[in-house]
């Protein structure tokens, strides 16, 4: 991560170094769709704002050919990688206080603000990936118990329209059927609010993550069990939609006018990369900087405020529409 600096203060040269690092530190430990997707740093002297991914085929046992013997063999097979262009964007994380402040919780200040600007950050870099999930037609999108619709899963009653543990088993049937390889610990994963959840973590086969002893299994952030063969992901900024209007695509918040009836949450069901973003890491001129700002200025000619900023690059796409089911549901509560 770089650093940049806009005061020569010696207080700014001593806290940097560890504030940066606690930053990135608090964003990897609260970042949920964006640890298990394609991820790779940014490349250094990249000279331009496009990062690029490839999507791999999916494996296919036709193209496995029989020999014959004596017979030469003269078939051969092309892995196929389609190259996704995703343009970086460009983002800030900024904060401001008094003077006073400054000078008499200063460390204070900054040593929590790196901390709360790594979470904020980490939920930033989830939704664009689950924007970009969402926006994508090409993902297949499952209704809750078979409703054929978003209309039809909205009429439906609470009792016939929350996710239950059996339409987990049958999507990753599905997932399987396409010959999607589970994430890189071997096992599939769903992410999901907490309120989606209510059924599977009532249902017998689900297993708290305080009981993995039982198998092999990797902890990662936001697990909180498992629904045999699946990783459950608490992930607390779903996306969120209104049965009566808007309607289905746009998105609405869960606030004070949301009810169990009218409320439809899209969880995630996946293996191996679903998606692609970027690391926030390196040293390369579009890798994350943090700046702090305490003298005067044109705006403030008495220094009576300081700012401090973080900056980043990073980018989502989705490179394996396959790989991930959209599963839209009710929930028992809000």
């Amino acid at each position: 991560m770089a650093i940049a600096y806009s005061t020569d203060t010696d207080k700014a040269l001593q806290y940097q170094a560890y504030l940066i690092q606690k930053l990135l530190y608090n964003y990897k430990t609260k970042v949920v769709l964006a640890q298990y997707g394609l991820n790779q740093p940014i490349a250094l002297n990249i000279g331009s704002k496009i990062a690029t991914f490839f999507r791999k085929s999916n494996p296919a046992g036709t193209n496995v050919t029989a020999l014959a013997e004596g017979t030469v063999l003269n078939t051969f097979n092309n892995w196929t990688l389609s190259k996704i262009d995703a343009t970086l964007s460009q983002y800030a994380n900024s904060y401001r206080w008094t003077d006073v402040l400054d000078d008499t919780a200063l460390f204070k200040m900054m040593d929590g603000l790196a901390e709360h600007m790594g979470h904020e950050i980490a939920i930033h870099q989830d939704n664009l990936i689950r924007n970009v999930i969402v926006a994508d037609g090409s993902v297949t999108t499952y209704y809750a118990q078979g409703a054929a619709s978003f209309n039809a899963l909205g009429s439906a009653v609470l009792g016939s329209s929350t996710l239950l543990p059996s339409d987990i088993v049958k999507e990753v049937a599905v997932l399987a059927s396409r010959n999607v390889l589970p994430a890189a610990d071997g096992r599939f994963k769903l992410a999901a609010d907490p309120r989606v959840m209510v059924a599977t973590k009532n249902d017998t086969g689900f297993q708290d993550v305080s009981s993995r002893g039982n198998y092999k299994q990797v902890i990662g952030n936001g697990l909180i069990g498992s629904y045999f063969n699946v990783d459950i992901l608490e992930h607390t900024n779903a996306y969120t939609e209104r049965f009566s209007a808007p309607g289905e695509g746009t998105s609405v918040p869960v606030d004070g006018s949301s009810t169990t009836t009218n409320t439809i949450f899209t969880s995630f069901l996946f293996g191996s990369e679903p998606w692609a973003t970027v690391e926030l890491s390196g040293q390369g001129p579009m890798s994350p900087e943090m700046m702090y700002v305490d003298g005067a200025s044109y705006s403030d000619p008495a220094a009576q405020f300081r700012t401090y900023t973080a900056k980043m690059y990073y980018t989502a796409a989705s490179v394996g529409p396959l790989n991930v089911i959209k599963i839209k549901s009710k929930a028992a509560v809000i």
